[in-house]
């Protein structure tokens, strides 16, 4: 069950808005298990997370992570290296201090930049 903002709903008085369920369904895709996650609102300087901070250098493809954010991101999801949006590569290496970019990093080089991510749910079993 999730809740839906006053604001997103109506003028409502109440601080946690209306009650909403929110159905998913798989049906027709051939799918017989696994987890998803749900990502909230758009990806913008008012609902990004902070993950981190890493090593970045201009013109690499990855960034060097002071801690390990592999637990928190998938590949192929978008996150903001400083200011800029960039995706977790599909395929290069992944590890807990290792995060590949899917492009080249063009920002100013820096040994402290901080990494973000989207607000979202914990995975979902079905």
């Amino acid at each position: 069950r999730y809740r839906k903002s006053a604001a997103a709903s109506s003028s409502s008085s109440s601080f946690f808005g209306e009650q909403e369920i929110v159905k998913f369904s798989t049906l027709g895709l051939g799918l017989t298990g696994g987890s998803f996650q749900v990502y909230f609102g758009d990806f913008d300087t008012s609902t990004h997370v902070l993950l981190g901070t890493a090593e970045m250098e201009e013109g690499l493809n990855y960034a060097y992570t002071h801690n390990d954010m592999s637990a928190h991101l998938n590949r192929g999801e978008a996150i903001l290296v400083g200011d800029e949006q960039y995706f977790v590569d599909e395929t290069n290496l992944f590890t807990s201090t290792k995060l590949p970019l899917s492009e080249v990093f063009s920002g100013s080089s820096g040994d402290n930049i901080s990494i973000f991510g989207r607000s979202k749910s914990r995975s979902i079993s079905y």
